[in-house]
């Protein structure tokens, strides 16, 4: 019983230093992304003086995501990789699964992201209504130049898929996998979801990066996360675009919108509905296939526990007990806070 007991509290231990590992290692994350990000951003505005404003705030977009994606998240990887055996580099394999799994689940990955993003909408169109209060949203969809196009498809389609899924799936899973899968799973979500820092993007991130977790976890390897992601990011550039071209944005009166529509020309409102019916055909056929998931194939979402020796409450409290942890989640709802109300965007 003393050895079974000792064994629990080592595990625990080791919960708590992969926890502390794992949120300095996002707390770094946000650091410098605001503060290297800030100073990239200053240097560029002084640079870029005399060039035209479009092609000035093109060039500042790629050299600000360039230094976060190349720079800051390696840098964060690779601390909170230090002193361990295991290799990041040892997912980047092929996929033990077929390729209709991996097609199936990549449809039903942005299926469920899509169906939280519309729930969420709703309910903060409630809350802003009923407060008076509106929330700041971030201008992530809006496009000018065709130079400002590519940078944004550039960020949105490689570097968001590749380096957003080494930190959040393979350094996420490398630490915490041998404490039981859906514990990563879980962890992996809601780390996801928090990076990203907005009100607009932290719940269906947040249900994507479970998703996505649940995929490296199934298939041993980082591939087809990153694959679902690039299709999840593609079809997301590719509608802003469209939604650009046809004079839509967020900001607009549903009056203005239909107005805009109908004064666009006619290649621009077939691609703008073409796009909206592939969208919701792909949302419908994703739930579907999720529900088929949930009724005939219910095994498949038993994952071997690999540390049974803990409860989840247990392993929660492990989690936990951390200081750094509880620091890391306070700065990140702070940051999201700030970022809503539209003081202050980090």
């Amino acid at each position: 019983m003393d050895e079974f007991n000792e064994n629990k509290k080592s595990i625990s231990a080791e919960i708590t230093a992969s926890s502390t590992r794992v949120s300095a290692m996002m707390l770094l994350f946000v650091l410098f992304a605001f503060a290297l990000g800030g100073l990239t951003d200053l240097i560029c505005s002084k640079v870029f003086e005399s060039a035209a404003s479009s092609t000035a705030a093109a060039l500042t977009t790629l050299i600000v995501y360039s230094v976060q994606y190349l720079l800051i998240i390696p840098v964060c990887v690779a601390f909170s990789n230090r002193g361990s055996d295991f290799k990041i580099r040892s997912l980047y394999r092929k996929p033990e699964c077929s390729a209709g799994f991996a097609f199936k689940w990549i449809i039903i990955g942005f299926a469920l992201m899509q169906t939280v993003n519309l729930i969420m909408n709703v309910l903060f169109t409630v809350i802003q209504t009923v407060t008076g209060k509106d929330f700041f949203e971030p201008n992530i969809g809006t496009f000018g130049s065709k130079a400002e196009i590519a940078v944004s498809f550039f960020v949105m389609v490689i570097y968001a898929p590749v380096f957003e899924e080494l930190m959040c799936r393979g350094a996420v899973y490398k630490n915490f996998h041998r404490f039981g899968p859906w514990f990563t799973i879980v962890i992996s979500g809601v780390l996801f979801g928090l990076m990203h820092r907005n009100y607009q993007q932290i719940f269906y991130a947040c249900a994507g990066g479970i998703i996505l977790c649940y995929l490296c976890v199934k298939t041993k390897s980082i591939v087809v996360p990153m694959l679902m992601h690039f299709f999840c990011n593609i079809l997301g550039a590719f509608g802003m675009v469209v939604y650009s071209n046809a004079g839509i944005s967020d900001t607009l009166t549903y009056d203005e919108m239909y107005e805009k529509i109908t004064s666009s020309g006619l290649f621009d409102i077939l691609t703008l509905f073409g796009y909206i019916i592939l969208i919701y055909g792909l949302i419908l056929t994703g739930i579907i296939l999720f529900i088929i998931e949930l009724c005939c194939h219910r095994e498949s979402f038993r994952l071997e526990n690999e540390c049974p020796e803990l409860t989840k409450g247990q392993k929660a409290a492990a989690l936990f007990r951390s200081p750094v942890t509880i620091i890391t989640l306070l700065v990140y709802i702070a940051v999201t806070i700030i970022n809503a109300s539209g003081i202050l965007y980090i």
